[in-house]
């Protein structure tokens, strides 16, 4: 198992059409991390996100449910919601603003007067 590129990788998993394939990718695609990217410390969740990353790509719902009920597999940012059932255009421009928001509040630089203090 070897992905040169992002497209690939999404091509490999949308080839997948039965949750025994989707097993057996799954299982191949964590020990590939852990043969080949030692540094990732939880290959388990990271193969889940990483393969539910693709779901946003176009993936339709009914293969989503799928990976999600062989894999556990979920869209990182979206949830498990997204994994069993269409979502509105409304629904996913919401979503992106709620993680835009939380993103936004995370990384927002403490002021410099509070630290005067």
């Amino acid at each position: 198992m070897h992905f040169p590129t992002l497209d690939s990788f999404i091509q490999a998993v949308c080839a997948v059409t039965t949750s025994a394939e989707a097993k057996t990718f799954f299982e191949s695609y964590v020990e590939y991390l852990e043969t080949n990217h030692p540094s990732v410390k939880a290959p388990l969740s990271t193969a889940r996100a990483d393969i539910g990353w693709v779901f946003g790509e176009g993936m339709p719902a009914p293969m989503r449910r799928v990976w999600g009920e062989a894999t556990g597999a979920e869209h990182p940012t979206l949830g498990p919601d997204y994994t069993y059932r269409e979502f509105s255009p409304a629904e996913l421009f919401q979503c992106g603003v709620e993680n835009g928001q939380k993103g936004v509040e995370r990384y927002r630089p403490t002021p410099w007067r509070s630290q005067l203090s």
